[in-house]
């Protein structure tokens, strides 16, 4: 009898382990999540979504591999533990496609709605300097143009009234900053300064100017002189980013107003901001205006921001360039100041087999400015014996 009952308890202790041990599939989760991502489906998220969806399903893919790894083994080590885990995060993955779908479904429609109504939906960035090159007869006939120079009688009033005059030759390989060479015949310095892209030289009243800084100063005023002028070329150099497009109004007219930017020492002096404003005609997409705002240097030093218009078109092999440049001084409100400047150029083509006569550097080697020398670090101080 006693021997019954032993067995008896045996089997209800077997029973009970198995109960407990035998762990089912959280049935009612994993038909959330299916629900879930058919709600996404339904909501066109595959369209409208498309990385979400793929994230989602990528989720759902991993809760099935889960389900099944558990499912090929016995049934007394099954543990849904992270299947749960990997549930709520399809779950989760599902209803952020399906509301991304839905987003995505009412930018479609309002950008259709736009485009019906004649507003044309906002271009990304690279679609915006590419149409703008287009307006002003294409990037890549624009690099083929090969040397192009430039001839600059400027002419510049002062806040006060002065009226100053001087004259500018600058020669550069398209698309430009360089190699390039920049000439002010008129100066009573003689300066001529070049970069052939390996490093800056200057002659200074023909005598090499020996600052090591020219190295790199004149690639920096190059860019300073060219960067407005050939805009919109110039916002396809190195370094410069445009960071928003987005549609303005300019005396009424629709504009595209591109905010650009660019490294610390793009250009040759901190007086140039580094962020402008550049804005394109909203359905050509030819150049407008540009801008460099006002900017405080610090300790009470400030320069004025500058605002580039452009007249006078001339056509260089399907390429158009500005024959007037206006430029007008902007207060710290964006307010237009009677500091202004007029730049008239005229163009002419260089052969590309001249290109050694325009930027290499004439110096001899062993009169080159050479770099600082770097000084051995100082020996630490002896510290006092205590």
């Amino acid at each position: 009898m006693r021997k019954n009952q032993v067995i008896v308890g045996v089997l209800l202790l077997a029973t009970a382990f198995l109960v407990v041990g035998c762990a089912k599939p959280p049935q009612q989760d994993i038909d959330g999540a299916k629900a879930a991502l058919a709600a996404a489906e339904q909501a066109e998220a595959p369209k409208y979504a498309a990385d979400a969806w793929d994230k989602a399903q990528q989720a759902m893919n991993a809760v099935n591999a889960e389900l099944e790894a558990q499912q090929a083994k016995f049934a007394l080590f099954r543990s849904y533990t992270k299947a749960k885990q990997l549930i709520t995060d399809a779950t989760n993955a599902a209803n952020a496609a399906k509301d991304a779908a839905v987003a995505g479904k009412e930018k479609a429609k309002n950008e259709a709605k736009a485009s019906i109504q004649g507003q044309p939906s906002t271009p990304t960035p690279e679609d915006a300097v590419r149409r703008a090159c287009d307006a002003a007869g294409g990037l890549d006939a624009f690099r083929s143009l090969g040397i192009l120079g430039l001839t600059t009688k400027r002419e510049e009033v002062t806040q006060e009234g002065t009226i100053t005059s001087s004259l500018k030759n600058i020669y550069f390989l398209t698309p430009g900053p360089l190699p390039g060479r920049l000439e002010l015949p008129e100066s009573e310095r003689m300066v001529v300064a070049a970069d052939d892209g390996s490093g800056g030289w200057a002659m200074v009243q023909q005598k090499p100017d020996m600052r090591a800084g020219t190295k790199f100063q004149v690639k920096r005023m190059l860019t300073s002189s060219l960067f407005p002028l050939l805009l919109p070329f110039s916002l396809t150099w190195e370094g410069v980013a445009i960071q928003e497009v987005k549609p303005a109004q300019l005396k009424g007219h629709p504009v595209w107003q591109l905010t650009v930017v660019v490294p610390r020492g793009f250009f040759d002096t901190p007086q140039i901001a580094a962020t402008w404003t550049v804005l394109l005609d909203s359905t050509t997409f030819a150049l407008v205006r540009a801008d460099s705002p006002f900017t405080d240097l610090g300790k009470g030093v400030t320069a004025d921001g500058m605002r580039f218009t452009w007249r006078d078109p001339v056509t260089i092999k399907g390429v158009t360039f500005p024959k007037e440049q206006r430029i007008t001084g902007l207060d710290l409100t964006g307010k237009e100041k009677t500091h202004s400047r007029v730049d008239r150029i005229q163009y002419h083509l260089i052969p590309v087999s001249e290109a050694s006569k325009y930027f290499a550097n004439p110096i001899p080697p062993d009169q080159r400015p050479k770099p600082p020398a770097m000084q051995p670090p100082l020996p630490p101080a002896s510290q006092p014996k205590s």
